[in-house]
């Protein structure tokens, strides 16, 4: 009976142990994990018994929906993101973080003396001896390279926004993505989709980078959230004043607009400039603001002064001199309609163009490119501003060109 009651006590205890260290993994499981800062599994939305698909799904869920690009630059909250399905991903990472949490991630020290060279497989042969999880892992420890894209935009989806569904190849096949471009959006800029890249099975998912390269316009040519025109004008303009009506890039009507009064102020020469405030591009993630609208002139002097008596040159002559004459301006052939504003010029300096600039979106290291790079938008070419090259804008001669 005493050798049975002896058995009996160490198969108990032997059971008790095995209870206690249940247990005790169990407390660990359920009071470690989110001790410090928010649950990585909470983070992503997932249970913790969640698989590697359901895992890297929620991920690329809600990577896209808290993409700084969406959220005004905020990086706060995608990068909690990235840091949760870094470590859920990784299944020693997931082992370590279900036990100690996150301080044990990052002290890579568990409990109970263990260092931090210690091995997940170290952690469960403490608890359970040589028996320790078998299986396969959640990740392989690859992770898919990111694929660059140069994507050609107009000036006009630049100033209205785009969506656009884009084919892309990977080396298994094709995918169709759907790229977002807010309105205000800058040549060069980078468009990131998270976790697009995916052809590897158990690998970390990698980003499709869209870098934006605007067209050159025939009309408009942009510096920072200011747009830029010429407009040639005839001499009798110059002196008296004009209405001039022009079409703008969401296709409304806008009649530019400088009475006598203002030109008898300050009259209008070649490589003057005026500014229509608020006309420009809008300001990226600030709804209702916009830059503005500089108007470089172009004077065309009369031609046929041949045709004049001597005595009427004569009479142009002494009126010129006097800067007085008949009020004459040139109407605008558009009927109005309720996309048709008029708006007023001011006087302006052409170093002030470029100036209503607001940056809104991170510089990172898709934007840091080399200059022989083939997706570098910029080329050398400065800003991207490309095809603006009338003289008082920047072009060769310089200058500071405005309206006395």
């Amino acid at each position: 009976n005493d050798v049975m009651a002896k058995g009996g006590n160490k198969k108990h205890n032997g059971r008790s142990g095995l209870l206690l260290r249940s247990a005790i993994l169990s407390g660990l499981i359920h009071t470690t994990v989110c001790s410090t800062g928010a649950c990585f599994y909470e983070i992503l939305g997932v249970d913790r018994a969640a698989t590697q698909q359901q895992i890297t799904k929620a991920y690329r869920r809600k990577a896209l929906q808290s993409h700084p690009d969406k959220n005004n630059g905020d990086r706060t909250e995608y990068d909690a993101i990235r840091e949760a399905y870094d470590c859920l991903s990784d299944d020693d990472k997931r082992s370590v973080y279900d036990r100690y949490g996150k301080d044990g991630l990052e002290s890579g020290a568990g409990m109970n003396g263990f260092g931090a060279g210690t091995s997940s497989a170290d952690l469960f042969r403490a608890f359970f001896g040589s028996g320790g999880r078998t299986g396969p892992t959640r990740s392989s420890g690859q992770r898919h390279r990111n694929m660059r894209y140069q994507l050609e935009v107009t000036l006009e989806d630049l100033y209205n926004g785009l969506d656009r569904d884009i084919t892309i190849a990977q080396p298994a096949s094709n995918k169709k993505v759907h790229v977002h471009i807010d309105r205000g959006s800058h040549d060069g800029q980078s468009v990131i989709l998270s976790g697009e890249v995916d052809y590897l099975p158990n690998a970390v998912p990698g980003d499709v980078i869209f870098i934006l390269a605007q067209r050159s316009h025939g009309v408009f040519t942009r510096k920072g959230d200011d747009l830029a025109m010429r407009m040639n004008i005839d001499f009798h303009e110059a002196m008296m004043g004009f209405n001039r009506t022009i079409t703008h890039l969401d296709g409304r009507k806008v009649t530019l607009a400088l009475d006598e009064d203002d030109v008898s102020e300050s009259p209008i020469t070649k490589g003057c400039v005026r500014v229509v405030k608020e006309c420009g591009m809008p300001v990226r993630g600030r709804p209702g603001k916009y830059g503005d609208l500089f108007v470089e002139f172009d004077v065309r002097l009369p031609t046929n002064l041949s045709s004049l008596s001597e005595e009427e040159r004569e009479q142009l002559g002494a009126l010129l001199k006097k800067a007085v004459g008949a009020n004459i301006r040139k109407k605008s052939e558009d009927a109005p309609d309720a996309k048709h504003q008029t708006l007023k010029l001011v006087a302006g300096r052409a170093s002030d163009f470029g100036k209503n600039f607001e940056p809104t979106f991170d510089h990172d290291e898709h934007m840091e490119a080399e200059e022989d790079d083939p997706f570098n938008p910029f080329g050398g070419r400065g800003n991207g501003f490309r095809s603006f090259t009338y003289s008082s804008f920047g072009g060769e001669s310089g200058g500071d060109t405005q309206c006395q």
